[in-house]
């Protein structure tokens, strides 16, 4: 199966101010953008990862927390292989 890992900055974190950003935008826009591109995704039998990163938080930090959960999810099986990355 193809895995895809499809990281961005947490909507949360965007300054939606910022005059190079399409007016009216949102995060809750940009959270549904996710949600259509993800249907897409698995609609083509693809398997994707959405990793938000928070730009005010050092990226070390926020790899260890991710790496912590997918442990405790997976209940110590090996980490997991992604086919795709998409920017």
């Amino acid at each position: 199966m193809t895995r895809i890992l499809f990281p961005g900055f947490d909507p949360d974190t965007v300054d939606f101010s910022d005059p190079a950003l399409p007016p009216a935008m949102t995060a809750e826009k940009i959270r549904a953008g996710m949600a259509v591109a993800l249907k897409q995704f698995a609609d083509r039998g693809w398997e994707a990862d959405v990793r938000y990163i928070r730009p005010d938080e050092p990226l070390h930090r926020q790899w260890r927390r991710r790496q912590r959960a997918i442990a405790l999810l997976q209940d110590g099986a090996p980490s997991v292989a992604h086919s795709v990355l998409v920017l």
